[in-house]
């Protein structure tokens, strides 16, 4: 070898460290994000390997008939034990003879209805990977009570609390 193909070599060998290391860095930092998404999943479904396929805590949705859509779509995120997407929100409300026939596409109500409750603080989104929120879970009264008394400085990063802390203080600024 030459000493112009030796530092072609290197100058390649160079360029490929750089590369990998860049490729490193974006891999520690999407094991960063599925982390933080598997520790925020597993606080809201620590037993769910224990309990069987069910999604809520009783079949007996009989009044969400008679209530309007946002009513409905409380009672049933009220129920569930895990966070539900809009699609099983959707699925319950059918199985359950709400009737959502009155809407052009069935979807867009039910979205927006989450997104509203979401931004009123009674619901915790949960977020995939990229950051959206995927599926939704109800904030019961005793989290909201911890949640409004403390700061989300008393929380650990990422626990849910403290976005709820944070969530009601905004709310409450505004």
């Amino acid at each position: 070898m030459t000493n112009n193909q030796y530092k072609l070599a290197l100058d390649e060998a160079k360029r490929e460290l750089i590369q990998l290391s860049n490729q490193r860095q974006q891999i520690e930092e999407r094991i960063e994000k599925v982390q933080s998404v598997i520790k925020a999943l597993s606080l809201f479904g620590e037993n769910i390997a224990d309990q069987s396929s069910e999604i809520v805590e009783s079949d007996n949705f009989s009044s969400v008939v008679t209530l309007g859509l946002t009513d409905a779509i409380r009672e049933i995120l009220k129920k569930a034990i895990y966070a539900l997407t809009p699609l099983q929100v959707r699925d319950l409300l059918v199985a359950n003879n709400f009737d959502l026939t009155q809407y052009k596409q069935m979807m867009v109500p039910i979205h927006n209805t989450l997104k509203r409750l979401h931004e009123n603080v009674e619901v915790f989104g949960i977020r995939n990977i990229e950051g959206k929120i995927f599926a939704y879970k109800w904030i019961d009264e005793k989290s909201r009570e911890i949640a409004s008394k403390s700061s989300p400085d008393d929380f650990p990063t990422g626990h849910p609390l403290a976005g709820i802390s944070r969530r009601l203080r905004e709310k409450n600024h505004r």
